[in-house]
């Protein structure tokens, strides 16, 4: 993973914790918990991007591989919901993954655009 694509995952995590209102902030992530945090990402995006790759040279419209790209990385994006859940709790956990989910299908849209650009 390059540098550029860690510091995407920081600032996901750190649009992640934005999200909240001051009353839900989560508590200072050590170093070590930070860094799982980020491994986590790092491999849901990899998984975003090689089915990006695959997938967008089909026909189908972005919308779609949208989806069907959610659903093939459904199971890298499982222990970040449970990330959340635990750092934020049950009662704003909800909120902070409706921005993460936001994020995840601004970032693949401009990941099908940029695959269907080149060809």
């Amino acid at each position: 993973m390059t540098s550029r694509q860690i510091g995407r995952v920081v600032a996901v995590l750190g649009a992640a914790l934005a999200a909240t209102s001051a009353a839900a902030q989560a508590p200072q992530l050590t170093p070590a918990q930070r860094q799982h945090v980020a491994a986590l990402g790092q491999a849901l995006g990899a998984c975003h991007r090689q089915n990006v790759q695959r997938l967008a040279r089909t026909a189908a419209p972005p919308a779609q591989v949208t989806n069907q790209v959610l659903a093939v990385c459904a199971s890298r994006e499982a222990p970040i919901r449970a990330e959340i859940l635990r750092i934020y709790g049950a009662q704003n956990a909800p909120r902070v993954i409706a921005a993460q989910r936001t994020h995840y299908r601004r970032a693949i849209g401009q990941m099908i655009a940029q695959a269907r650009s080149r060809g």
